[in-house]
Formats: C-alpha cells, structure tokens, sequence
C-alpha cells in the first residue's frame, strides 16, 4: 500500500504514465525511497547537534553569552589609495582552500615593512568562510598581546560575509563573541582597531602575500579545532542518499521476477 502511494506521488512528478513500474519511477524521477531518507535524515541531525567543546566555532548557550554592552562591532573604513600612511600596524588576512584542504594566514606590516606571519590550518570539510572569520579572530588575538605597538591598527579582508558576521554583536558563535570582546577590551585600553574589505587579486602586495600564504598553510599537518559546516554534512549526506536510492532500486530490480515477452511470429 506504502509503494502505491508513493508511486502515485512520483508519477505526479515526472508526469508518467500509469503502466510505469515501481522501480523506474524512482530512477526517473531521482527521489530516493522514503526509508532511506528518513535515515540520512536522523543522522544528518545527529550530525549536527553533535559537537566537540574545544572547537572555536561551537554556538554559546544564552548562559554563557555576555551581554551585548560588553561586545563591540567593528569599525569599518573603506578603503583607498595611501590609507597605509594613517596606521602604522596593519595585518592582510586571508583564507583558502585548495585541493580540499584549508588553510588561513595573517600578515603583519610595521611602517611598511613586514615584521610577522602567522599561518594555520582547519580541517578539510571546514568552509573558506570559517578560515577567513577564524584568521580575522587569531588578527585581533595578536594586537591584543601587542597592543603597545601603536594605537591605531588596521585590519584588512576580502571577506565581506565574515565582515558583516562580526557586527552582530548578538551572535552565539564563540569565535564571534571572543574577537568582539577582545575588540571591546582594546577599546577600552585606549586601542583603536579599523577594518577594511579589499578586493582580491588587484595587485594589493600585502593581500597578494597573504593569499599566498594561506595557500601554502595547506600543507601544514596541525589543525586547529573548528566545528564541521552543515554545509558538508549536507553534500555528504547528499551523495550518501543517492548511491543508496541507486543500490535499493537495483535490488528492486533483481528481486522482481523475470517477465517473458512474446513476439508474435509474422510471415514475411
């Protein structure tokens, strides 16, 4: 009864005929079996939910959340020729993912001249957005140890999606709060950190140098401990619910029994 009413929903779905088999509905219409599904389904959730505490992303409980007054946005400038000669520390920050391996750098420029670079590495499933969000983090982490050294810093990206993610100052996200609170403690030591978005590859040396850095941050064999995206539980899950659709249709197949066809014979 359960194969009836199904086969009647995917028959609705690709507008077939009703002489069409169980079987060949589901591999014309792509739709895997309603068993499979919920599975993947279940475990994609489970997925999810599950989470290792010493990630820097995992999402805060209201409980442990600070209060809104005690995080600051960023400060955003835009950016134009010569704003280098208005702070004399800056930091290029980049993420990439290359081969499916993710790495993050920062670079750190005094009076023009570099002084530092700081590379890491995530897990491959983690998105380039994590990398670039967590190295804007690790950025601010470093001026606040050396928050002597001017006061005035800025910070480039050319990630406009992790700019906009730190002014919400309501956000769960660890790493989120973390850099907000740290921008609020600089603050309040007299500490002034800018930001500014850049466009990728249009000759910026310090933008260029950091990409090539996160680029070669790949090859690092320490990670550091970030949250897996549902993005990649979601493809993953994906593919898994398609090879099994296939694997169930064919076992469809081979159970059912053989069918005989008779030509009628025809006299030439």
């Amino acid at each position: 009864m359960q194969f009836q009413q199904r086969r009647r929903i995917l028959l609705r779905v690709i507008s077939g005929y009703r002489t069409i088999s169980y079987e060949a509905v589901f591999a014309i219409s792509g739709f895997p079996p309603i068993g499979i599904f919920i599975v993947h389904n279940r475990d994609f959730k489970i997925a999810t939910k599950t989470c290792i505490a010493s990630n820097q992303d995992v999402c805060l409980p209201v409980s442990k959340m600070p209060h809104p007054s005690e995080r600051s946005p960023i400060n955003l400038v835009g950016y134009y020729e010569n704003i280098e000669d208005n702070f004399p520390v800056e930091c290029f920050t980049d993420g990439s993912k290359i081969n499916s391996k993710v790495g993050l750098a920062f670079v750190v420029f005094q009076d023009h001249i570099e002084t530092e670079v700081h590379q890491f590495r995530l897990r491959n499933e983690c998105s380039v957005f994590q990398a670039e969000l967590l190295c804007i983090a690790q950025a601010v982490n470093w001026i606040r140890t050396n928050e002597n050294l001017s006061s005035n810093f800025l910070i480039y990206s050319d990630s406009l999606f992790s700019l906009y993610a730190l002014n919400c100052i309501i956000s769960p996200n660890r790493l989120i709060v973390k850099t907000q609170t740290n921008l609020n403690f600089l603050q309040g030591r007299g500490a002034q950190v800018f930001f500014s978005s850049v466009r990728c590859h249009i000759g910026i040396y310090g933008n260029e140098r950091a990409d090539w850095l996160a680029n070669e941050a790949t090859k690092l064999i320490d990670f550091i401990p970030m949250t897996v995206p549902k993005s990649f539980y979601k493809s993953f899950s994906r593919n898994m619910l398609f090879l099994n659709g296939i694997t169930f249709i064919k076992f469809l197949i081979m159970r059912s029994p053989p069918k005989n066809f008779f030509l009628p014979f025809m006299d030439v």
